[in-house]
């Protein structure tokens, strides 16, 4: 009800949501790239999201077509980095041992 009477504030909610959201899984991401070996991927896909988070709440009032291509162009980008990242971090020597217990 509320964004069929308010859509713009509405918008806007969801806009200044998905970037806090955006900035703390960067966060986390970088974090947790310094505990994994070989987790460089990582922090880039997370210092990715913290860029993008900040670009989505200072251009939230500019249209949903602006953040809709800052959400794409993150998730295409951070989707491709997670993915080698996965792999590396699979294939490396502590990972290996660690599933072999």
């Amino acid at each position: 009800m509320v964004t069929l009477l308010w859509p713009d504030i509405t918008a806007l909610a969801l806009a200044v949501l998905i970037g806090i959201w955006a900035i703390t899984v960067g966060v986390l991401q970088i974090v947790a790239a310094t505990l994994l070996p070989r987790g460089g991927l990582l922090a880039v896909a997370g210092v990715l999201s913290v860029i993008a988070g900040v670009l989505v709440l200072l251009r939230a009032d500019e249209g949903a077509v602006a953040i809709a291509r800052v959400i794409g162009v993150y998730a295409i980008i951070a989707g491709i980095l997670l993915l080698v990242a996965a792999f590396r971090v699979r294939r490396s020597p502590a990972y290996l041992a660690q599933s072999a217990r």
